[in-house]
């Protein structure tokens, strides 16, 4: 996999204010009908509830997430 590569501090949050930042979201059924929600801790979304996910940076594909995952 190539070197993940960051932007500066100032450009990276106009990125987050501008741009839509592509993000892996799992569904998780813990039991027939009943899923895994996680309450968020960071802003701007603190407080709220959210399936767990990650951000799918540049040179990620959905290849990326490994085998076990389909």
């Amino acid at each position: 996999m190539k070197e993940i590569k960051f932007a500066p501090q100032h450009i990276f949050e106009q990125l987050l204010e501008w741009s839509v930042i592509p993000t892996f979201d799992l569904l998780i059924e813990t039991e027939p009908r009943k899923i895994l929600l996680l309450h968020r801790t960071i802003a701007p979304y603190k407080g709220s509830w959210a399936l767990p996910g990650l951000r799918m940076y540049k040179p990620e594909s959905i290849e990326d997430i490994g085998p076990d995952c389909s």
